[in-house]
């Protein structure tokens, strides 16, 4: 990958690609209803990632910050679903940790809701309701998160709170309550089938980039992308010359045009610096015979270190 040609922050530019309706009901969709249309596009509404809280115990006060990459829900006064959609770009091994955290914010921001709505009703109140802040009838809406890893090396970290367990006993591991993650990995996104051909795309060319085949991508994509997915692309596999070229080329972009100008590049750059670098190279492997010879080595033993011929040896000591 080629050093960083532009000021765009991977994380916020990929909050907003996600926050379309269309791309953020097929992911879900596609995911864990195994394809079923189950989320209508048209009826999710946006809602406030900040989870910013403050919780209070026998009065002592304590302040939470925490913010939610996409979080939104369908539409409905009783029956609302909560999605919500955390990126990473990196493992993280408190993961399923910090997503119990924001889903129970979630849910506590609901309740606080409810408890505010309660206070404001007039009507006597029994010591459970007085207590809680809830009636006995209130009910609070599930919230569910998909973890979207973009990362090109696998994801070994936990995926349960389990997992981040020390060993237990049988009879303690029957009593424990687990929460598990949905986690999505871009490099292993093949056994997906989206139904929108740009999401489609997304999770195909990222994989074949992280795989490095590009020969693939020239023969399948002849057809050209939006300059937005193209940079979501390069972002999420750090294809930093993807993102530049993308951003020249505003009316679409061809991935198999893309690929052979970076190939061009490439050569040509290499044309350019292949010889001061065999010269380089060249040094530093005559500093190692010689320094190896120096060490009493025999040429035998020099040529096997280096993973050169004997004559060559020969010829670097002449």
């Amino acid at each position: 990958m080629s050093k960083k040609k532009h000021n765009i922050k991977p994380d916020v530019y990929l909050k907003e690609f996600w926050r379309d309706n269309k791309r953020f009901a097929d992911l879900f969709n596609t995911v864990l209803f195994h394809g079923k249309q189950q989320i209508d596009p048209d009826r999710l509404q946006e809602m406030d990632s900040d989870l910013s809280s403050v919780l209070s115990l026998n009065g002592y006060l304590e302040t939470l910050s925490r913010t939610r990459d996409v979080i939104k829900k369908t539409d409905g006064v009783n029956t609302y679903v909560i999605f919500g959609l955390e990126s990473q770009l990196e493992v993280h091994y408190a993961m399923p940790l910090r997503n119990m955290l924001y889903d129970g914010l979630t849910y506590l921001k609901q309740v606080m809701l409810l408890q505010k709505q309660n206070r404001g009703e007039k009507k006597k109140k029994s010591t459970a309701e007085f207590l809680s802040g809830l009636k006995r009838d209130d009910r609070i809406h599930p919230v569910i998160t998909i973890v979207l890893y973009y990362g090109e090396k696998e994801w070994d970290g936990p995926i349960s709170l389990k997992d981040m367990m020390i060993p237990m006993e049988p009879e303690v591991e029957a009593l424990f309550v687990d929460y598990k993650m949905h986690v999505v990995q871009v490099t292993k996104s093949d056994e997906y089938t989206f139904s929108t051909s740009e999401l489609q795309t997304f999770f195909d060319v990222s994989r074949k980039i992280f795989r490095g085949e590009f020969e693939s991508l020239v023969k399948t994509y002849e057809e050209t992308i939006e300059q937005e997915l193209a940079i979501a692309i390069g972002l999420v596999t750090g294809y930093d010359d993807l993102v530049a070229y993308s951003l020249e080329r505003k009316e679409g972009i061809a991935m198999c045009n893309a690929v052979k100008a970076f190939e061009q590049k490439n050569f040509d750059l290499g044309r350019k610096h292949g010889r001061q670098q065999g010269l380089d190279l060249g040094i530093r492997l005559a500093k190692q015979v010689f320094t190896l010879s120096n060490q009493g080595m025999t040429m035998e033993e020099i040529a096997k270190e280096c993973d050169i011929t004997l004559e060559e040896v020969k010829g670097i000591l002449m």
